[in-house]
């Protein structure tokens, strides 16, 4: 699957069937009649985090100010990958002229400051 690394699951100790909903599939009552098709709403947990609908996304947000800081930039994130929880600490910490945490598996997300 395509989407593994999105919903936790890559590396050796990864089992071999992952399942989750298609995009636009959702739990309960679909839109129109059958047991099956298209969800009314963007579901956490049972689609992977980048299913989106015309009404709403999976999509977290975050949202940073201070110096070097890129004024009103919205990530491409089909061009530069997607934010992850765990590209927050080394991006604060390089910020900061600080070392990046040792066991961190997170990068440094350098699209998000202007060019020094």
């Amino acid at each position: 699957m395509e989407d593994a690394q999105l919903v936790g699951y890559w590396g050796t100790e990864c089992g071999d069937v992952v399942y989750t909903l298609n995009r636009g599939f959702g739990w309960g009552e679909p839109v129109g009649t059958g047991s099956v098709g298209d969800g009314l709403i963007a579901l956490h947990g049972s689609q992977i985090p980048t299913s989106e609908t015309a009404m709403m996304s999976n999509m977290g947000c975050l949202a940073i100010a201070g110096p070097q800081v890129r004024v009103g930039y919205e990530r491409d994130w089909k061009r530069w990958g997607l934010m992850r929880m765990i590209d927050v600490a080394p991006t604060v910490a390089a910020r900061l002229d600080l070392p990046v945490p040792r066991h961190s598996n997170g990068a440094v997300l350098s699209d998000l400051f202007e060019s020094s």
